[in-house]
């Protein structure tokens, strides 16, 4: 993994230093950046803070789903399947 996000920064800044605008490309790359990594902590700061308090017990995650308090995988997304 680290060889493959090595080449891939490796092409990322060969793509930047090539470009008549350093500056713009880069900023152009951090504003794509921003767009889709800003609702991730919208999400998951309330979800952690108000449903589990900042506390996870490490135990409990690697009990059957069908014993452990945090249950199984909750593919729908609902809150509702989430036990406390």
């Amino acid at each position: 993994m680290a060889l493959i996000a090595g080449v891939v920064g490796y092409l990322v800044t060969i793509y930047f230093v090539l470009q008549p605008s350093f500056a713009k490309a880069f900023d152009n790359w951090m504003i794509s950046l921003l767009l889709w990594m800003s609702p991730w902590p919208a999400w998951f700061w309330p979800t952690s803070s108000s449903k589990r308090r900042g506390h996870i017990d490490v135990e409990e995650l690697y009990r059957e789903p069908e014993r452990s308090a945090y249950g199984d995988v909750n593919w729908g997304g609902s809150r509702r399947s989430w036990r406390a």
